[in-house]
């Protein structure tokens, strides 16, 4: 058969037949990220489940926000706070095992909102060493409430109790009750807290995180063992400690 005369493919099927491998390329390399996106989302979506599970947000910092003193740079303060509180969430008692028994801290009815512990971490605008001190629960202060109002002059354990007991009275003067009513009084308690450490400081807070003792427990538990140095010997006969001068564990 002449040269001119032999078959060739339609000019159209040849475009076909010539991009048939790239669309497949293409197609599974769309699978492919499609995939790894859904997979990220996905382990991403879990951690954020793990880490959050059973832990309650609050919006206090809103409240008092508009308040807060200026940033001088882009570093980050977070305040942590140590509730000394036998209730959990819902306001109801805490196991009697849990506090009586291991950790010999009498029982739920004592304690109340007071927050024992308060330390404020400062985290550098461009790095460096993360920063923190505590202070001290009986410093005598200004105490304020979330909207700026004036407590009157207290120890600065207190301004979370006195806000928590006044906003537990007016909601339920109004017909709250249960795990409602604890959460909007224990919300007050916050805000009042985060605004008098704003003012007595000086510096804005950026973050916080609550504990009451059982979480607490639950930190110390996972952080053990925790060296610490007793300049003298303590025997409390209280909650049962008796412990010599040196390091403990």
């Amino acid at each position: 058969m002449p040269e001119n005369m032999r078959h060739r493919p339609h000019p159209a099927a040849a475009r076909r037949g010539g991009r048939a491998p790239w669309l497949f390329v293409l197609r599974a390399a769309t699978w492919v990220v499609s995939a790894a996106l859904l997979l990220g989302c996905g382990a991403t979506w879990y951690a954020y489940r793990s880490l959050t599970h059973g832990l309650t947000t609050s919006d206090a910092l809103d409240a008092v926000r508009g308040r807060a003193p200026r940033h001088l740079d882009n570093s980050v303060n977070l305040l942590l706070i140590g509730l000394d509180s036998r209730k959990d969430m819902n306001g109801k008692d805490l196991p009697r095992q849990f506090v009586q028994t291991e950790l010999h801290a009498g029982s739920s009815d004592i304690g109340y909102y007071n927050t024992n512990t308060l330390i404020l971490m400062h985290i550098p605008a461009n790095g460096g060493k993360v920063q923190a001190f505590s202070i001290p629960r009986d410093d005598y202060v200004q105490t304020l409430n979330g909207d700026g109002s004036v407590q009157g002059h207290f120890k600065i354990k207190e301004a979370y109790a006195n806000a928590y007991t006044t906003a537990h009275d007016k909601y339920y003067a109004q017909g709250v009750k249960g795990a409602d009513l604890e959460a909007k009084s224990r919300e007050a308690g916050r805000e009042a807290t985060l605004a008098t450490v704003q003012q007595f400081t000086g510096v804005p807070i950026d973050h916080f995180a609550e504990v009451n003792l059982l979480g607490f427990y639950d930190i110390a538990k996972v952080l053990q063992p925790i060296a610490v140095c007793l300049k003298h010997p303590v025997k409390d006969r209280y909650s049962g400690a008796d412990f010599p001068a040196g390091v403990q564990q």
